[in-house]
C-alpha cells in the first residue's frame, strides 16, 4: 500500500506541477490546445519463468485512445486508455516444467487452455522540444501512472492421470486471475505535424511490473500464481489538435 501510494502522489504530484506552471489563465479554455488520437500498439509482455510463461500468451497488440491539453512552455498533460487483444494459447507442459508455481511430476504431463487480457488506463505529464530548423517536429517525454488491469485464466483439458477429461472435469481444473494495481510508466517518442489539425507519432513506453504478483481466485485449492515481467511497448498514432 505505501508504495501504490508513493507512485500516486508523484503521478498527482507531476501534474499539478505541470498545471502550476500555467502563466496565461486564458489558455485553461483555449480548445486549440486539446488533442485527442490513437495509436496502434505492440507490446513485449510477459509473465516470469515458472510462473506462466509457458501457459500465457506474450506481446499482444494493442489499442490506446488518448486526450491531451497542451500548456504553456511546451509542457503537456495527456490521459489514455490502452487495452491489448485477447490472447489465447494452448500447449503442452512435460515433466519438469512448472504450471504457475508447480513442477510437473515425473511421468506426468499437462494440456492446457489458457486466455489473458490485459487494460491500462494512465495520467501522465510531459514535455516536448522543438529542433529550431525542423518546427514541425517534436521530441517528447512523458512520466505518469497506470492502473494495470489484468484478467487471465486457464484450464487443463487433458493430462496424463485424465487424458479424455468431461467438460465438468474441465472446470474443476479452471484457476482464474483477476487485479487492479498502480504502476508507474516512461515514455519517449517523436512527434510529427502533417497540417494544422493532423499529425502522427512514434513512441517507446516503459511500464514497470516486475512486482507484481498474482494468486488464483481458486487460492483455497490451488496455490497458482502470475509474476509478470517490466513491460516495453511500442506504438504508432495519429493526433488531431483542435
Amino acid at each position: 500500500m505505501r508504495k501504490i501510494l508513493t507512485v500516486a502522489s508523484g503521478c498527482l504530484a507531476a501534474t499539478l506541477y505541470g498545471g502550476n506552471l500555467l502563466a496565461e489563465p486564458y489558455k485553461y479554455a483555449d480548445l486549440s490546445n486539446l488533442y485527442v488520437g490513437v495509436d496502434a500498439l505492440q507490446t513485449n509482455y510477459a509473465t516470469k519463468d515458472n510462473y506462466g510463461s509457458n501457459v500465457f500468451g506474450k506481446n499482444p497488440a494493442a489499442l490506446n485512445a488518448f486526450v491531451g491539453y497542451k500548456l504553456p512552455y511546451n509542457l503537456f498533460v495527456e490521459a489514455g486508455y490502452e487495452q491489448s487483444k485477447s490472447k489465447e494459447r494452448t500447449v503442452r507442459l512435460e515433466e519438469g516444467d512448472y504450471l504457475l508455481g508447480t513442477i510437473i511430476d515425473p511421468g506426468d504431463w499437462v494440456i492446457t487452455s489458457s486466455k489473458t487480457k490485459i487494460q491500462f488506463p494512465y495520467l501522465g505529464a510531459g514535455f516536448n522540444y522543438f529542433m529550431p530548423n525542423f518546427p514541425k517536429t517534436s521530441f517528447s517525454v512523458l512520466v505518469g501512472c497506470s492502473v494495470i488491469k489484468i484478467r487471465a485464466e486457464y484450464k487443463v483439458i487433458s493430462e496424463q492421470a485424465v487424458p479424455n477429461p468431461t467438460p465438468e472435469y474441465i472446470e474443476t481444473t479452471r484457476r482464474t486471475f483477476s487485479k487492479n494495481k498502480l504502476s508507474p510508466l516512461f515514455r519517449v517518442g517523436v512527434n510529427h505535424k502533417i497540417s494544422n489539425k493532423f499529425g502522427v507519432r512514434l513512441h517507446y513506453t516503459f511500464h514497470k511490473l516486475n512486482n507484481f504478483k498474482i494468486k488464483t481466485e481458486q487460492s483455497a485449492i490451488s496455490d497458482a500464481e502470475m509474476r509478470l515481467k517490466n513491460r516495453d511497448t511500442f506504438g504508432v498514432g495519429v493526433i488531431y489538435t483542435f
